[in-house]
């Protein structure tokens, strides 16, 4: 009798485990609106992102990043206090994605060593500030390939714009784990053509200045 109490308490279980992934997807929903797609572009335009680091962006998933209680929206100021730790993060299905793809997530600074570039020859680069692998939609796990380190703008008064963007990995992709450890002037555009990553599908930003003054949240 206490055979078949047990037998049956584990068939009961064995759905709810097995429909949890499922219910979690769910939650996070699939795609982007086309009012939401068009704020991306216009923002990243406006912000000089595109094409200062990307040519462009074709939103299709809707990318959200966390720190602690504070949420980032395209533009939204923090300062080195607020961003000590990684963010949470976590995008939307792709609609029309095969159902084993997966995804590359990078945070990027286009802005070193100052929005100006640097005195008097104005030169300015990208700095590699993250990059996770092999990312599923609604999950901030994946395969950890240059280790976050926290934004640290040294230009007083200029806003760097931190980026984090999404791609679709091509079937069988291996990130370069060796080009992705070179953090400053990292070359995203030519690191993601070489590997077959096309363009992003998703994408958000932050300013971050040394001035910027802590979150009260």
């Amino acid at each position: 009798m206490r055979f078949a109490q047990i037998a049956s308490l584990l068939v009961s279980l064995v759905p709810t485990a097995f429909s949890a992934p499922v219910e979690e997807r769910q939650a996070c929903g699939t795609g982007i609106t086309p009012a939401e797609a068009s704020r991306v572009r216009a923002s990243f335009t406006s912000a000089g992102i595109v094409p200062t680091l990307i040519p462009t962006i074709n939103p299709k998933v809707k990318l959200s990043i966390t720190y602690g209680t504070k949420n980032v929206d395209l533009g939204t100021q923090t300062s080195t206090l607020d961003t000590l730790l990684p963010p949470t993060f976590s995008f939307t299905a792709e609609p029309g994605a095969p159902a084993d793809a997966t995804y590359s997530f990078f945070m990027v600074d286009p802005d070193v060593p100052g929005p100006q570039g640097a005195p008097v020859l104005g030169v300015r680069v990208n700095f590699l500030h993250w990059y996770i692998s092999g990312v599923k939609p609604c999950s901030s796990s994946g395969n950890t390939v240059t280790f976050y380190e926290l934004p640290t703008p040294a230009s007083p008064g200029e806003q760097h714009r931190y980026t984090w963007l999404v791609y679709r990995e091509p079937a069988g992709y291996k990130p370069n784990a060796i080009q992705a450890q070179v953090r400053p002037a990292f070359d995203l555009l030519g690191y993601t053509t070489r590997g077959g990553l096309g363009f992003p599908i998703g994408g958000n930003y932050m300013l971050q200045s040394i001035t910027n003054l802590p979150s009260k949240e």
